[in-house]
C-alpha cells in the first residue's frame, strides 16, 4: 500500500514518513505539501520510497478544507499501489494499531455491493478513523484507507464554495466532502447541497439529509476500531471522548449493538 501525507511540514513529518516504511506492507509514503514549504527534493534524495508533492497554496478560507482536498488529491495522483491511505503530517499512528488497521481493511474491503450512480460498481469498502451520528454525511476526515479508485473519488472534488464556508452557521467541512462523495450514490444529495441551511447545518429545519445519512453511512464508510495516535500539532492523543460528545461513533459501538 501507498501512504498519503498531507498538509504542512512539521518537525515530526519526515521521521513519520519513514516510521511508517518500517512496516512490510508499506511501499511508498507521499508527502503532499506547499511550495513555501522548507523540504525539498535533496532532503529525501537518498529515501527512494518518500516521494514529494508541492502545490500551491489555495486562497484562505476558515477551515482551510480546500488545503485538505488539493494536497490529498495531488498526493493520491502520485501513488501506485492498488490500496492507499490518505493521512495527515502532524499525526503519528503507532506501528501495532498501523498492522491492526492493515488486517482489519484486508479482511473487509471486499464485502461492498455499492455501485456509484453512473452504474459503475465500487471497488471496495473505505475506511474512517469515526463516523458522526449527530451531522448528516459527515466521516472523520483524518484517515481514509481503501482502493485507489475509490479514494480518488472522495478527494476528485471543487473546493469548497465560498457562500458555504464564509458564512456563519455553515455545514461542517467534513461533512462537505463526504456529502460530496455520498452524492455519487444518493444523487438526490444534490438538494440538500442546493439548500444547505434547510437540511445541511447543526440543527437543521428539515431532516431528510440526517435520515438519509442515518440509512447509509455504515455502508458509504466504514468505521476502524479505536487506535494511538499522537497528534503533534496540539500535544495530545487522539481526543475519542471530545469527538464522542459530539456524535462520533466507532467499530466498538457498532458491535455492541
Amino acid at each position: 500500500m501507498d501512504i498519503i501525507l498531507q498538509g504542512p511540514i512539521w518537525p515530526t513529518t519526515l521521521q513519520t514518513a519513514m516510521y511508517y516504511l518500517e512496516l512490510s506492507f508499506v511501499d511508498n509514503v507521499i508527502i503532499s505539501t506547499w511550495d513555501d514549504e522548507s523540504i525539498e527534493e535533496k532532503d529525501i534524495i537518498d529515501l527512494p520510497r518518500i516521494k514529494l508533492v508541492k502545490s500551491t497554496k489555495p486562497p484562505f478560507k476558515p477551515g482551510n478544507i480546500d488545503y485538505q482536498i488539493i494536497s490529498s488529491f495531488e498526493g493520491i495522483k502520485k501513488t501506485t499501489s492498488s490500496i492507499i491511505a490518505k493521512m495527515r503530517t502532524d499525526q503519528i499512528i503507532h506501528k501495532d494499531d498501523m498492522i491492526m488497521m492493515n488486517n482489519f481493511v484486508l479482511n473487509n474491503i471486499d464485502d461492498t455491493n455499492l455501485v456509484y450512480s453512473n452504474g459503475e460498481k465500487r471497488k471496495g469498502n473505505i475506511y474512517v478513523i469515526g463516523m458522526n451520528k449527530i451531522h448528516p454525511f459527515h466521516p472523520q476526515d483524518h484517515i481514509f484507507w481503501g482502493y485507489k479508485e475509490d479514494i480518488y473519488k472522495v478527494f476528485n472534488i471543487p473546493n469548497k464554495p465560498d457562500h458555504l464556508t464564509n458564512e456563519a452557521g455553515a455545514f461542517r467541512d467534513p461533512a462537505y466532502i463526504g456529502a460530496m462523495y455520498f452524492k455519487q450514490f444518493y444523487p438526490e444529495i444534490e438538494l440538500y447541497l442546493d439548500n444547505f441551511r434547510e437540511y445541511m447545518v447543526d440543527n437543521p429545519p428539515k431532516l431528510d439529509a440526517k435520515i438519509l445519512s442515518e440509512k447509509t453511512r455504515d455502508k458509504v464508510f466504514k468505521v476502524f476500531p479505536k487506535i494511538h495516535m499522537d497528534w503533534v500539532k496540539y500535544g495530545w492523543n487522539y481526543p475519542y471522548e471530545m469527538y464522542i460528545r459530539e456524535g462520533e461513533y466507532y467499530y466498538e459501538d457498532l458491535t455492541q449493538k
